[in-house]
């Protein structure tokens, strides 16, 4: 009965898992990244003003430990990342770059 309840149960966690990844990734590209890209660009030009990227991080939940799982721990840790860099752009990093231009 177990391992029944198991080999219905587990597919399950797993598509469900996989399919949060999925959303939260195409979520990334199309927002933070998207927004990351063109301030990196404006940057580029040297254009500080347009040089700002808002940070919409959503966590994918990790529900299972095995493989999945952790490849959904490390895409939260990519997210994070990520957003660390889009949100520098606005913080005492810019205010030194202003700095040096002028």
């Amino acid at each position: 009965m177990l391992s029944i309840t198991v080999a219905l149960v587990l597919p399950g966690m797993i598509a469900y898992s996989a399919n949060e990844v999925s959303e939260a990734a195409k979520r990334l590209v199309s927002g933070t990244m998207a927004e990351f890209s063109r301030a990196m660009h404006a940057l580029a030009r040297g254009d500080l003003e347009a040089a700002h990227a808002t940070v919409n991080v959503t966590p994918v939940q990790v529900i299972t430990q095995g493989e999945v799982g952790q490849m959904a721990a490390s895409f939260n840790a990519l997210q994070n990342e990520i957003g660390s860099a889009a949100a520098g752009l606005s913080g005492p990093g810019k205010a030194c770059a202003r700095r040096a231009m002028t």
